[in-house]
């Protein structure tokens, strides 16, 4: 097992389920695809490594305080139950509490105040006052760190790449992992950003503009129509423009760099919250349209249930865009739906 993945210092115990992904990259090698030129040999470590894909998610060590917070809550929540289940002038009082709280709505504060508070009965039902910490200790003591990728392993990932000057990313299609060439995957960004049909310059001065003319359109937006949001908290303080990336088409033919797929991520955007709010309207109503595909996998799960006669001949037609987010329209798309929900 050491000499496999060359790591001498850490047991062979650590590696059992590396062990098991780098025999899976042995019999389907073209998970990993090598991209860079000339070409670099890639150790079998890092491929099994990256066999797991660039989204993985590993257990993690047990979040402690949020452990020791339930388990207060717990304790206060069966003194408050007791407490109210002991005599019936408890009980009658507590009734007579929640009628008043129904008349009187102003009084929920101050009474859900009261509540949260700890019970006398505490004490009694619990007399070790160290019982939170007890249980913290009891659960640190059959709780251990995992160790399924050592920090060793993803250090010498990182050297490797800035020695090659190497650039890692999925392909496009999910069709696996691509290591590149910093230079090549770059001039691919910059062919398509210099492309003056779906681009244009910019500069921050024009950044700070449009983000000043989208805060005053929320302003006039939050006062004619969604009285309910507070559309100017949906802004993030730290919002910055939206990074650009690509995913290579290794799928197609290509000679020495494949096209990559444009990719612009939203995260941490000025618009992403606001995104996420229209998203939650037209999720719904997405499931009331007809013969929507959301995707290969929706396709051929469709497919599976079209039942095909064996004496006639059929043929599967499919149509393929070359680039549609790029030449959409922005004002003839907002017009498009608006006359599409009217319309149901």
């Amino acid at each position: 097992m050491h000499k496999v993945f060359n790591v001498t210092e850490l047991t062979p115990n650590n590696y059992n389920s590396l062990y098991a992904l780098f025999k899976s990259v042995q019999n389907t090698p073209d998970i990993i695809h090598n991209l860079t030129v000339p070409k670099v040999n890639i150790p079998i470590k890092f491929k099994a490594l990256l066999s797991l894909g660039l989204k993985f998610c590993l257990p993690t060590y047990p979040d402690i305080n949020l452990i020791e917070k339930y388990f207060k809550e717990g304790i206060r929540k069966v003194g408050w139950n007791i407490y109210f289940r002991s005599t019936e002038e408890v009980r009658e009082e507590t009734n007579d509490m929640r009628r008043f709280y129904r008349k009187n709505k102003k009084m929920k504060r101050s009474i859900d105040k009261d509540i949260l508070t700890h019970c006398e009965f505490e004490t009694t039902i619990f007399p070790n006052i160290n019982i939170s910490s007890d249980f913290i200790k009891s659960v640190k003591q059959v709780s251990s760190r995992p160790k399924f990728i050592p920090k060793q392993l993803l250090s010498e990932l990182k050297e490797f790449k800035l020695n090659n000057q190497i650039v890692i990313k999925e392909a496009d299609k999910n069709a696996g992992i691509c290591f590149m060439n910093l230079q090549n995957y770059e001039s691919e960004i910059f062919k398509q950003l210099e492309d003056c049909n779906y681009y244009y310059l910019s500069t921050e001065a024009h950044y700070n503009l449009a983000v000043m003319n989208y805060k005053d359109k929320l302003r006039i937006l939050q006062k004619s129509t969604f009285k309910e949001y507070n559309l100017d908290s949906l802004i993030p303080n730290n919002h910055r423009p939206a990074k650009f990336y690509i995913l290579p088409k290794v799928h197609k033919k290509y000679d020495v760099f494949p096209v990559g797929r444009p990719i612009s991520s939203t995260i941490n955007t000025v618009n992403s919250s606001i995104s996420k709010l229209v998203d939650s309207y037209l999720q719904p109503i997405m499931n009331f349209i007809p013969d929507i595909i959301l995707d290969s996998t929706h396709l051929l799960i469709l497919l599976n249930h079209v039942k095909l006669s064996p004496h006639r001949k059929y043929a599967l037609v499919t149509i393929d865009i070359t680039a549609m987010y790029t030449n959409l329209i922005l004002n003839v798309c907002k017009k498009t739906l608006y006359f599409c929900l009217h319309a149901t």
